[in-house]
Protein backbone atom coordinates (compact mmCIF):
# COMPACT_ATOMS: atom_id res chain seq x y z
CA UNK A 1 0.00 0.00 0.00
CA UNK A 2 2.89 2.31 0.73
CA UNK A 3 4.08 1.89 -2.88
CA UNK A 4 0.63 2.86 -4.11
CA UNK A 5 0.70 6.05 -2.05
CA UNK A 6 4.13 6.94 -3.41
CA UNK A 7 2.85 6.31 -6.93
CA UNK A 8 -0.18 8.48 -6.17
CA UNK A 9 2.03 11.35 -5.07
CA UNK A 10 4.12 11.10 -8.22
CA UNK A 11 1.12 11.00 -10.53
CA UNK A 12 -0.51 13.95 -8.78
CA UNK A 13 2.65 16.01 -9.12
CA UNK A 14 2.91 15.17 -12.81
CA UNK A 15 -0.77 15.90 -13.42
CA UNK A 16 -0.51 19.28 -11.68
CA UNK A 17 2.39 20.44 -13.88
CA UNK A 18 2.06 21.18 -17.58
CA UNK A 19 4.85 19.96 -19.86
CA UNK A 20 6.45 22.70 -21.96
CA UNK A 21 7.20 22.43 -25.67
CA UNK A 22 9.25 24.76 -27.86
CA UNK A 23 8.57 25.24 -31.56
CA UNK A 24 11.36 27.07 -33.39
CA UNK A 25 11.76 27.81 -37.09
CA UNK A 26 15.08 29.66 -36.75
CA UNK A 27 18.71 28.67 -36.43
CA UNK A 28 21.81 30.65 -35.53
CA UNK A 29 25.10 30.44 -33.70
CA UNK A 30 23.58 32.09 -30.63
CA UNK A 31 21.82 28.88 -29.70
CA UNK A 32 18.53 28.91 -31.62
CA UNK A 33 17.85 25.59 -33.33
CA UNK A 34 14.99 24.10 -35.30
CA UNK A 35 12.73 22.45 -32.72
CA UNK A 36 9.28 20.92 -32.54
CA UNK A 37 9.04 20.38 -36.32
CA UNK A 38 8.29 16.83 -37.49
CA UNK A 39 10.32 15.20 -40.24
CA UNK A 40 13.74 15.94 -41.71
CA UNK A 41 14.78 19.58 -41.31
CA UNK A 42 18.47 19.06 -42.02
CA UNK A 43 18.08 20.77 -45.42
CA UNK A 44 16.42 23.88 -43.97
CA UNK A 45 18.20 27.21 -44.00
CA UNK A 46 20.70 27.73 -41.20
CA UNK A 47 21.76 31.16 -42.43
CA UNK A 48 20.35 34.28 -44.05
CA UNK A 49 19.17 32.47 -47.18
CA UNK A 50 15.56 31.51 -47.86
CA UNK A 51 14.36 27.97 -48.57
CA UNK A 52 11.04 27.16 -50.25
CA UNK A 53 9.77 24.23 -48.21
CA UNK A 54 7.70 22.96 -51.13
CA UNK A 55 4.66 22.42 -48.94
CA UNK A 56 1.78 24.47 -47.62
CA UNK A 57 1.76 22.69 -44.25
CA UNK A 58 4.11 21.39 -41.56
CA UNK A 59 3.36 18.88 -38.85
CA UNK A 60 4.55 19.98 -35.43
CA UNK A 61 5.06 18.48 -31.96
CA UNK A 62 4.76 14.86 -32.96
CA UNK A 63 1.67 15.38 -35.08
CA UNK A 64 -0.29 17.19 -32.38
CA UNK A 65 -0.19 20.52 -34.24
CA UNK A 66 0.07 21.79 -37.80
CA UNK A 67 1.22 25.02 -39.45
CA UNK A 68 -0.65 25.90 -42.66
CA UNK A 69 0.13 28.65 -45.18
CA UNK A 70 -2.53 30.65 -47.01
CA UNK A 71 -1.59 33.05 -49.81
CA UNK A 72 -4.83 35.03 -49.87
CA UNK A 73 -6.54 32.84 -52.45
CA UNK A 74 -5.67 29.26 -51.56
CA UNK A 75 -3.03 27.29 -49.71
CA UNK A 76 0.36 28.98 -50.08
CA UNK A 77 3.89 27.58 -50.12
CA UNK A 78 5.69 27.93 -46.82
CA UNK A 79 9.20 29.36 -46.83
CA UNK A 80 11.88 29.45 -44.15
CA UNK A 81 14.87 31.66 -43.52
CA UNK A 82 17.34 30.59 -40.88
CA UNK A 83 17.67 34.03 -39.31
CA UNK A 84 13.97 34.97 -39.53
CA UNK A 85 11.62 31.96 -39.47
CA UNK A 86 8.52 31.01 -41.48
CA UNK A 87 7.02 33.07 -44.28
CA UNK A 88 4.70 32.54 -47.24
CA UNK A 89 5.75 32.62 -50.87
CA UNK A 90 4.24 35.75 -52.45
CA UNK A 91 5.10 39.44 -52.67
CA UNK A 92 7.73 39.10 -49.93
CA UNK A 93 8.70 35.46 -50.35
CA UNK A 94 10.22 34.99 -46.91
CA UNK A 95 7.59 36.89 -44.91
CA UNK A 96 3.86 37.29 -44.30
CA UNK A 97 2.36 40.37 -45.95
CA UNK A 98 -0.79 41.78 -47.54
CA UNK A 99 0.60 43.78 -50.48
CA UNK A 100 -1.72 42.21 -53.05
CA UNK A 101 -3.44 39.50 -50.97
CA UNK A 102 -3.84 38.94 -47.25
CA UNK A 103 -1.46 36.08 -46.46
CA UNK A 104 -1.94 34.02 -43.30
CA UNK A 105 0.05 31.53 -41.29
CA UNK A 106 -2.37 29.38 -39.31
CA UNK A 107 -1.25 27.07 -36.51
CA UNK A 108 -3.81 24.51 -35.36
CA UNK A 109 -3.47 22.37 -32.23
CA UNK A 110 -5.31 19.06 -31.90
CA UNK A 111 -6.09 19.86 -28.27
CA UNK A 112 -6.02 23.11 -26.28
CA UNK A 113 -2.60 24.27 -25.09
CA UNK A 114 -1.30 27.11 -22.97
CA UNK A 115 0.64 29.69 -25.00
CA UNK A 116 3.42 31.06 -22.80
CA UNK A 117 5.28 33.20 -25.34
CA UNK A 118 6.12 33.65 -29.01
CA UNK A 119 8.51 35.60 -31.20
CA UNK A 120 8.25 37.25 -34.59
CA UNK A 121 11.10 38.68 -36.65
CA UNK A 122 11.71 41.04 -39.55
CA UNK A 123 9.38 43.57 -37.91
CA UNK A 124 11.14 46.93 -37.98
CA UNK A 125 11.03 50.61 -37.31
CA UNK A 126 12.13 52.46 -40.46
CA UNK A 127 12.02 56.21 -41.08
CA UNK A 128 10.71 55.77 -44.63
CA UNK A 129 7.73 53.64 -43.52
CA UNK A 130 4.35 55.32 -43.50
CA UNK A 131 2.38 52.79 -41.45
CA UNK A 132 0.22 54.52 -38.85
CA UNK A 133 2.40 57.63 -39.11
CA UNK A 134 5.01 56.28 -36.66
CA UNK A 135 7.19 54.42 -39.17
CA UNK A 136 6.71 50.99 -37.56
CA UNK A 137 5.85 47.75 -39.33
CA UNK A 138 2.75 46.04 -38.00
CA UNK A 139 0.90 42.73 -37.95
CA UNK A 140 -1.45 40.78 -35.72
CA UNK A 141 -1.75 37.39 -34.09
CA UNK A 142 -5.31 36.22 -33.44
CA UNK A 143 -5.82 33.51 -30.82
CA UNK A 144 -8.81 31.15 -30.83
CA UNK A 145 -10.37 28.51 -28.62
CA UNK A 146 -13.21 26.29 -29.88
CA UNK A 147 -13.73 28.57 -32.86
CA UNK A 148 -14.04 31.74 -30.78
CA UNK A 149 -11.52 34.58 -30.93
CA UNK A 150 -10.25 35.13 -27.38
CA UNK A 151 -7.46 37.64 -27.89
CA UNK A 152 -5.70 39.70 -30.56
CA UNK A 153 -2.06 40.60 -30.12
CA UNK A 154 -0.96 43.64 -32.09
CA UNK A 155 2.55 43.19 -33.46
CA UNK A 156 4.63 46.36 -33.69
CA UNK A 157 8.24 46.70 -34.83
CA UNK A 158 10.65 48.36 -32.42
CA UNK A 159 14.10 47.69 -33.86
CA UNK A 160 15.59 50.23 -36.28
CA UNK A 161 16.23 48.49 -39.57
CA UNK A 162 19.54 50.36 -39.89
CA UNK A 163 20.83 48.62 -36.73
CA UNK A 164 21.45 45.48 -38.76
CA UNK A 165 19.47 43.11 -36.52
CA UNK A 166 16.73 40.62 -37.33
CA UNK A 167 13.79 42.79 -36.25
CA UNK A 168 13.02 40.59 -33.24
CA UNK A 169 9.91 41.23 -31.14
CA UNK A 170 9.03 38.95 -28.20
CA UNK A 171 5.61 38.57 -26.57
CA UNK A 172 5.09 36.68 -23.32
CA UNK A 173 2.16 36.26 -20.95
CA UNK A 174 2.27 36.10 -17.16
CA UNK A 175 -1.03 34.22 -17.39
CA UNK A 176 -0.67 31.86 -20.38
CA UNK A 177 -3.43 31.93 -22.98
CA UNK A 178 -5.52 28.78 -23.39
CA UNK A 179 -5.83 28.35 -27.16
CA UNK A 180 -6.16 25.80 -29.94
CA UNK A 181 -5.45 28.03 -32.96
CA UNK A 182 -3.28 31.01 -33.94
CA UNK A 183 -3.64 33.11 -37.10
CA UNK A 184 -0.73 35.40 -38.03
CA UNK A 185 -1.34 38.01 -40.72
CA UNK A 186 -1.06 41.63 -41.82
CA UNK A 187 -4.59 43.12 -42.08
CA UNK A 188 -5.50 44.80 -45.34
CA UNK A 189 -5.98 48.38 -44.22
CA UNK A 190 -3.97 51.56 -44.58
CA UNK A 191 -2.36 51.28 -41.14
CA UNK A 192 -0.85 47.90 -41.98
CA UNK A 193 -0.50 47.32 -45.71
CA UNK A 194 2.25 49.70 -46.72
CA UNK A 195 5.58 47.90 -46.23
CA UNK A 196 4.44 45.81 -43.26
CA UNK A 197 5.65 42.21 -43.26
CA UNK A 198 7.08 39.76 -40.73
CA UNK A 199 8.14 36.16 -40.13
CA UNK A 200 7.13 33.78 -37.35
CA UNK A 201 10.22 32.64 -35.45
CA UNK A 202 9.19 30.53 -32.46
CA UNK A 203 6.75 29.88 -29.65
CA UNK A 204 6.51 28.18 -26.27
CA UNK A 205 3.41 26.17 -25.44
CA UNK A 206 2.46 23.89 -22.56
CA UNK A 207 0.10 20.96 -22.67
CA UNK A 208 -2.97 21.23 -20.48
CA UNK A 209 -2.40 19.00 -17.42
CA UNK A 210 -4.70 16.09 -16.75
CA UNK A 211 -7.44 17.11 -14.28
CA UNK A 212 -6.68 15.97 -10.74
CA UNK A 213 -10.14 14.38 -10.55
CA UNK A 214 -9.30 12.10 -13.47
CA UNK A 215 -5.99 11.20 -11.87
CA UNK A 216 -7.70 10.34 -8.58
CA UNK A 217 -10.17 8.14 -10.46
CA UNK A 218 -7.26 6.24 -12.03
CA UNK A 219 -5.55 5.93 -8.64
CA UNK A 220 -8.72 4.60 -7.06
CA UNK A 221 -8.87 1.85 -9.65
CA UNK A 222 -5.18 1.08 -9.10
CA UNK A 223 -5.68 0.77 -5.33
CA UNK A 224 -8.58 -1.66 -5.77
CA UNK A 225 -6.53 -3.73 -8.18
CA UNK A 226 -3.63 -3.95 -5.71
CA UNK A 227 -6.00 -5.07 -2.92
CA UNK A 228 -7.50 -7.81 -5.11
CA UNK A 229 -4.06 -9.10 -6.02
CA UNK A 230 -3.08 -9.22 -2.34
CA UNK A 231 -6.26 -11.14 -1.43
CA UNK A 232 -5.56 -13.72 -4.14
CA UNK A 233 -2.06 -14.20 -2.79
Amino acid sequence: MKKVLILASIILMVSAAASADVVSFVWNSSGDTIQGVDGDTSWWSSGDNMVNLGSYYLNLLGGSAQAVGYDGTSNGWLTQRGTRGLGIYGSENDEIDSYDKVEKLIINFDAPVYLDSFQVRSLYYESSLLTNGDHKERGIANFYLDGTSIYTQNLVGVENINAGGDGIVDYSYSEPLLIDKIVFNVPSCKWYTYQSEFSVAKMDVSTVPEPVSTTLFILGGTTLLVRRIRRRK
